[in-house]
């Protein structure tokens, strides 16, 4: 390939193949010579590199995107996890709280359906 100049100054790539005429002997006579203007194809070969490499940018910028997304996913989730733990643990302590006196409660309403009270039971049910 090369690059030349036209008539009117400017540049053109060339593609030029050389090819031997052969004798019945064996013997060269003389060359073809082919000769044919590549530029656009060279213009296009350039123009899907530049594309290529705009591909590779958004691509490795996409990738990066998503690898962020993907970290900030899974704060998120840790994140949850640990409110869900939290508030297991809070219903789980409220739930002992509010059962403690409940227990008492009707432990004394059982005493009380057992039967009557005599004197000194009422006196110490009334502290209560």
């Amino acid at each position: 390939m090369l690059n030349n100049r036209r008539k009117n100054g400017s540049l053109y790539w060339e593609s030029t193949t050389i090819t031997p005429i052969i004798n019945e002997v064996g013997t060269i006579t003389s060359f073809i010579a082919i000769k044919e203007d590549i530029t656009e194809r060279i213009k296009i070969e350039h123009e899907i590199k530049q594309l290529n490499i705009n591909l590779e940018n958004k691509i490795t910028e996409r990738t990066l995107e998503l690898e962020n997304s993907n970290t900030e996913l899974s704060k998120a989730k840790i994140e949850a996890e640990q409110a869900n733990h939290a508030k297991s643990e809070f219903l789980s302590r409220m739930s002992h709280e509010l059962r403690t006196p409940m227990n008492a409660i009707l432990g004394f309403a059982q005493l009380l359906e057992l039967g009557a009270l005599d004197s000194k039971q009422e006196k110490q049910f009334i502290i209560f």
